[in-house]
C-alpha cells in the first residue's frame, strides 16, 4: 500500500470508464495502465522529480478543446502551462477537466490494482501485466518483451530468419505437420522440435529464440499472424523444392464458369479461414491441353500455385477476373479427384497481396 500522500491523479478514458493514467505521490510519479481483458489496474514508479509536489505542468491535447483527460490536484499543487500558472477554466481549453474530488478514492487502494509493469499486445489490442502476459508476446532475456506475433517491437526479418533455421532442422514430415497445424488453427507446439533436439546447434541456441517464440505465440487467436506464418513456411518449402530439383514445381490453370469464379472473387484476402475451409475439387480425368495440365496430372501434390480464370464463354474482361492463389495442401479424395486447399491470395484483380 502506498504511504506517501497522493497529490495529483490524472484520468484517461477507457472502455470501462475513466481510469487513472498518471499519479503523483510525494515526489514520485507513477504510471497507471488499465488492462481491459485482465480487469487489472497496474501501476509502477516511472520517475522522481523535485518539483512534482508543488507544480503540475500541462501540455495541450491535439483534440482539445474536446474532453481528453480528467485531473484532480491537491490544494498545494499549482497548475502551469508553458511555465505560467493557469486556472481550471484555462485548463479546460487544453483538453482537461479539473475535478473537485478523486473519482474513486486513492488509486493505490483500488481492489483491482497491482504493482506491476505492463506490456501492450498487438493481437489483443490491450495492455497486460507482465506477470499475466498472454501467449502472443514472449520475453527475450536481456532485451524485454520483443518476441512473438503480439510484440509491438518484433523484428519480422530476424523472426523469419530464425524460423527458417528451425525449419532446416525438421524432416519433411515434421515440416508439413507444422504447416498444417498453423494453417488449421491447431496448437503449433506439437509440430515444432524441442530446442534440446538440435544437438549440433545448441551452442548457437539464441539464434532459434525468435522463431521458437513466434511459433509459441501462435497458440492464441491470431488469424493474420497464422496466415503470414503459413506463407513463410510455404516459401521455405518452395525454395527447398527448387534446391532439391527432384520434381519440378508447377502452376495449374483452371477455367471456371463466371458464376463459380465469382464465389472465389468474393473471398476476403485477409481472412485465411475462408481459403482453408473452401477447397477446389479437381477431377483428374480431364484431357491435358498444356504443359501445366500435363505436369499437374503427373504429380498434383507438387502444384504450388493455381490461377482461376473465366472460361471461354465469359463476356467479362479476363484481366479483371483472374485470381492467383498459393497452394497450402493437395489432398487426394479418390483415385480420380483431388482437393486443393489454398494458403493465400497472391494476385487478385491486379492487386497484389504480399503478406497478410
Amino acid at each position: 500500500m502506498m504511504k506517501a500522500t497522493v497529490l495529483v491523479i490524472e484520468y484517461e478514458r477507457t472502455k470501462s470508464g475513466w481510469k487513472p493514467s498518471s499519479v503523483v505521490a510525494g515526489n514520485s510519479r507513477y504510471d497507471f495502465d488499465w488492462c481491459e481483458l485482465d480487469r487489472v489496474l497496474a501501476w509502477h514508479c516511472s520517475g522522481v522529480s523535485g518539483d512534482t509536489g508543488t507544480v503540475y505542468p500541462l501540455g495541450t491535447f491535439c483534440a482539445a478543446p474536446k474532453l481528453c483527460a480528467k485531473l484532480w490536484l491537491a490544494p498545494s499543487v499549482q497548475l502551469t502551462h508553458d511555465g505560467k500558472p493557469i486556472t481550471a477554466k484555462e485548463a479546460r481549453a487544453f483538453g482537461y477537466q479539473i475535478l473537485a474530488e478523486p473519482l474513486a478514492g486513492n488509486p493505490f487502494d483500488d481492489p483491482d490494482g497491482t504493482e506491476d509493469d505492463t506490456e501492450y499486445c498487438v493481437q489483443c489490442e490491450d495492455q497486460h501485466p507482465t506477470e499475466r502476459m498472454c501467449d502472443h508476446v514472449q520475453y527475450e532475456e536481456g532485451c524485454g518483451w520483443i518476441l512473438g506475433c503480439g510484440a509491438a517491437d518484433v523484428d519480422f526479418g530476424a523472426t523469419q530468419a530464425s524460423l527458417y533455421r528451425m525449419l532446416r532442422m525438421m524432416s519433411p514430415g515434421q515440416l508439413q505437420q507444422l504447416r498444417n497445424n498453423v494453417r488449421d488453427g491447431s496448437p503449433v507446439r506439437d509440430g515444432q522440435r524441442r530446442l534440446e533436439d538440435f544437438s549440433d546447434e545448441l551452442e548457437y541456441e539464441a539464434r532459434y529464440w525468435p522463431g521458437i517464440a513466434w511459433l509459441a505465440s501462435l497458440d492464441g487467436p491470431c488469424p493474420e499472424a497464422r496466415a503470414l506464418t503459413v506463407g513463410w513456411i510455404w516459401a521455405f518449402q518452395r525454395a527447398s523444392w527448387r534446391a532439391c530439383q527432384v520434381v519440378p514445381e508447377h502452376m495449374f490453370i483452371r477455367h471456371l464458369p463466371m458464376v463459380e469464379l465469382d464465389t472465389w472473387l468474393a473471398l476476403d484476402p485477409k481472412d485465411p479461414t475462408q481459403l482453408h475451409e473452401k477447397p477446389l475439387r479437381v477431377e483428374l480425368d480431364f484431357k491435358s491441353q498444356t504443359a501445366n495440365d500435363l505436369a499437374f496430372l503427373k504429380d498434383p501434390e507438387r502444384c504450388h500455385e493455381v490461377i482461376l480464370w473465366p472460361n471461354g464463354d465469359s463476356k467479362r474482361s479476363a484481366a479483371s477476373c483472374g485470381l492467383t492463389l498459393s497452394v497450402a495442401d493437395v489432398r487426394r479424395v479418390s483415385a480420380k479427384a483431388v482437393d486443393i486447399y489454398f494458403g493465400a491470395i497472391i494476385e487478385w484483380n491486379g492487386k497484389h497481396v504480399s503478406e497478410l
